[in-house]
């Protein structure tokens, strides 16, 4: 499994200014001299990708100048090698290649683009919803009041109840956003304003978790005050619970991979099921458009494409014996 844990040198030995003498620079340095000039996650995606290109070349520094096409087609199928998926070696390619670009600017290489033919698109995957029975398993298991386990799978459901609530949604939830039995909450992704009414299985996770010596709803805060960047608690947090999910899955004897996206599909899945139109599951998800909300269903469930197809040559075949009986 590749170590995907960054070590950041102090930030002094690490950014160098950029003038005609930086052409040994490599990517660790270089990278730096963006930090809060692009956002926190782009950052992040660089940070990824430069720690498994130096996993690649034995916890090396990689110089800037010294990439070629040679070297990233060495490192694509390394990462192949390694079982790293191919939406996740897209982005750490695209996340070199934006590295590559800034640092080609400063005329710094005559190279030819090392990254011609080299994969950077993205592969559409299977999204997997739950069925009833899955859902009722997540619930039946015996866990102990309190664990780790016990919040993963209450987040799980709550963010199921709740229209799919993102995870980063949920770990933000203040009391004040509660009014009754409303719930009403904006989206940290896009900011639309999301209204959910709190049904009894939902009121009775948030009592279970009521804490009066802190704001927020869930105990994800308990570290907080102490975390120099918040940022980086909360996908630790993310990174946690996802962890946590696929244990779960495995006591629950679910046979596929329980992510914090799969709340999310299964719910759409659900409702588009159920004959709730494509606007109504749009609006309830947060999406500016009905297009990215195709993109949760569209592969979820194909079983009446399935049954209409057999109708259709079943059909075909009645009308062949119609015919041939004349």
């Amino acid at each position: 499994m590749e170590d995907l844990i960054f070590v950041r040198q102090p930030r002094r030995n690490c950014q160098r200014t950029l003038d005609s003498n930086t052409s040994g620079i490599t990517f660790n340095e270089f990278m730096f001299n963006y930090e809060g000039t692009v956002s926190v996650s782009t950052m992040e995606n660089y940070k990824t990708a430069v720690n498994s290109i130096m996993n690649f070349n034995g916890r090396k520094p990689v110089q800037i100048s010294s990439l070629d096409n040679e070297m990233l087609s060495h490192y694509y199928r390394w990462l192949l090698g390694r079982g790293v998926c191919l939406n996740t070696i897209s982005c750490y390619m695209r996340s070199l290649r934006s590295l590559y670009n800034k640092y080609s600017k400063y005329g710094l290489t005559n190279k030819a683009n090392p990254f011609v033919d080299i994969f950077t698109g993205q592969e559409r995957t299977m999204k997997r919803a739950l069925k009833a029975d899955d859902i009722n398993r997540l619930r039946s298991v015996k866990l102990q009041k309190g664990t780790r386990l016990d919040l993963t799978r209450d987040v799980f459901l709550f963010s199921f109840y709740s229209f799919g609530m993102p995870f980063v949604d949920i770990y933000n939830m203040r009391k004040t956003q509660i009014n009754g039995d409303l719930l009403i909450f904006h989206r940290k992704k896009t900011g639309r304003t999301i209204r959910v009414k709190l049904e009894k299985c939902m009121l009775d996770i948030i009592k279970k978790w009521y804490s009066k010596n802190s704001d927020f709803v869930f105990p994800f805060n308990k570290k907080r005050s102490r975390s120099k960047n918040e940022n980086t608690y909360y996908h630790t947090c993310l990174c946690y619970y996802n962890k946590n999910l696929k244990d779960l899955a495995r006591i629950a004897g679910l046979d596929f991979n329980l992510t914090s996206y799969v709340s999310r599909h299964s719910w759409a899945s659900w409702a588009y099921s159920n004959n709730v139109s494509i606007p109504i599951i749009s609006k309830a998800l947060g999406h500016s458009n009905s297009l990215t909300t195709m993109t949760y269903i569209s592969d979820v469930d194909d079983t009446s494409l399935y049954v209409a197809n057999h109708n259709l040559i079943e059909n075909l075949k009645k009308r062949k014996n119609r015919q041939q009986a004349r």
